[in-house]
């Protein structure tokens, strides 16, 4: 309630001064007693360190007891703040005016499921951000609907949902979140027949990499005021369901674009869950978030598929480009392997900025046509050297929409068994191997062999493994 009367919820001041010196005690990790009970416990570092009471109120108990139960169910501080935040308005709602627990209204309500998020659309996107949230937050309960059944099917028997929705109906109208993660071009449809259901509680919010026509949409069905766009900066050249995973999102930016007549709660709410997944929550307008995305993701997309096009098209009828395209062809052109029905629908709803720098690129090239054709050597040299002096000031770190690539190349016999003895050695020591294969050119004087790992723990982890074997890394 706007103005909670404390006096006539004596236990609900109680419990909610338990709640706050809980808090207290893990930011600071200093002990304190809970000085309304006739003996006082401590509690450190989400530890019970003592637990002596004598009271007359069995409510009072209870309450305590819960209370110690549910903070020692969380994993860490961002897990804790926002199951703290639903717990403590779920206790205003548990007592009546006398004071008391009505039967087990509060236990139930610690013990439920306190985070309940549905997901129309459960692809890559929508498969990891479901798989950080149960990873994060186990006690969550997680609904989808799908058009792909087997992506439902696997994500359910995986137990990343709880429950799968044959369609769009009332099952997602007790959500806290709600998120829109089918092809932008089904948005328009997915919120009309998801309107009827919507409960003004829940947030809506979708995982578009354009956010001014779901902003258009959302005012033209005025739900403008539990809207709050999202865009987690993360991708994979891969897509659907079957190549989420739940670490997808760690460290990279989650952009939020809030309606301007969401309440600031709902901002910071979503601004703690996914902080909580382990994303770096950023907000910007609907239109500084287009034009930003359009120059550093969505421009490098059409000139990734552009320059595979081209080598397409000039290449010899023997195939030699494509034989011996390695190195850095495949770099910065390894984002063309993404999915074409995308990027079709990004291009076509995200189509004035990206057609503006596109042609404020193409001036750039015209520039540069114009530095060959002269041989302006000193011109050319500054072309390459302010662009390294300033690709080499990114902070070297996955936090952008393309995943880091985490690979070495290493230097090895060609005689049978040389790859699988450096396999095996890996594999001994707990490194998980994503690829593995012969680099064929190497012009950027790189080792024989190419491994690629999952992350950079992995990478880390072989580079010293391998050097106290003896063999020869080069690293990108």
């Amino acid at each position: 309630p706007a103005e909670p009367h404390y006096e006539s919820y004596p236990l609900c001041k109680h419990s909610c001064l338990v709640i706050l010196q809980f808090c207290y005690s893990i930011i600071t990790g200093e002990q304190f007693s809970l000085t309304f009970l006739s003996e006082p416990f401590t509690v450190h570092n989400k530890q019970i360190s003592n637990f002596i009471y004598r009271t007359t109120s069995p409510a009072k108990i209870n309450c305590i007891y819960i209370l110690l139960n549910f903070i020692n169910n969380f994993n860490n501080i961002y897990e804790f703040c926002f199951g703290f935040t639903i717990l403590a308005f779920q206790t205003f709602r548990c007592y009546s005016k006398n004071g008391f627990i009505k039967g087990n209204t509060f236990r139930k309500a610690v013990h439920m499921n306190t985070l309940t998020c549905g997901f129309i659309g459960l692809g890559l996107i929508g498969g990891s951000i479901a798989k950080a949230i149960k990873s994060h937050i186990p006690s969550s309960r997680l609904i989808a609907y799908d058009i792909n059944t087997d992506s439902l099917e696997l994500a359910y028997k995986e137990q990343v949902i709880d429950q799968i929705c044959p369609a769009i109906d009332a099952s997602f109208g007790g959500c806290d979140y709600l998120f829109l993660c089918a092809p932008v071009s089904h948005n328009d449809e997915n919120l009309l027949t998801l309107k009827p259901y919507l409960s003004p509680d829940t947030i809506l919010t979708d995982v578009g990499s354009v956010k001014t026509g779901i902003h258009r949409h959302i005012e033209a069905l005025n739900l403008q005021s539990q809207f709050i766009g999202g865009h987690p900066m993360a991708g994979s050249e891969r897509f659907g369901y079957q190549n989420s995973y739940a670490s997808l999102l760690e460290n990279a930016y989650y952009i939020l674009t809030p309606s301007d007549t969401v309440p600031q709660e709902k901002v910071t709410a979503y601004q703690t869950l996914t902080a909580s997944i382990g994303a770096i929550p950023l907000v910007l307008t609907c239109e500084e978030h287009d034009y930003v995305t359009a120059a550093i993701s969505h421009l490098p997309h059409v000139i990734a598929a552009s320059l595979v096009n081209l080598i397409k098209s000039s290449d010899s009828k023997e195939g030699i480009m494509k034989m011996i395209a390695a190195g850095g062809f495949k770099d910065i052109t390894r984002i063309a392997s993404s999915s074409p029905a995308m990027w079709q629908q990004i291009c076509l709803t995200n189509t004035e900025n990206i057609s503006a720098l596109l042609k404020t690129y193409i001036q750039y090239l015209t520039v540069l046509s114009s530095y060959l054709d002269r041989k302006d050597k000193d011109a050319l040299y500054l072309l390459f050297d302010t662009a390294r002096t300033y690709r080499d000031s990114f902070t070297n770190s996955s936090n952008g929409p393309i995943k880091a690539e985490y690979v070495l190349t290493v230097d090895i016999a060609d005689k049978p068994g040389a790859i699988a003895t450096l396999a095996v050695l890996l594999a001994k020591h707990q490194v998980s191997i994503k690829n593995i294969g012969i680099n064929h050119n190497r012009e950027l004087a790189e080792g024989a062999l190419r491994i690629e790992f999952y992350d950079k723990n992995a990478a880390e982890a072989a580079v010293n493994i391998l050097t106290e074997h003896n063999y020869r890394i080069h690293r990108r």
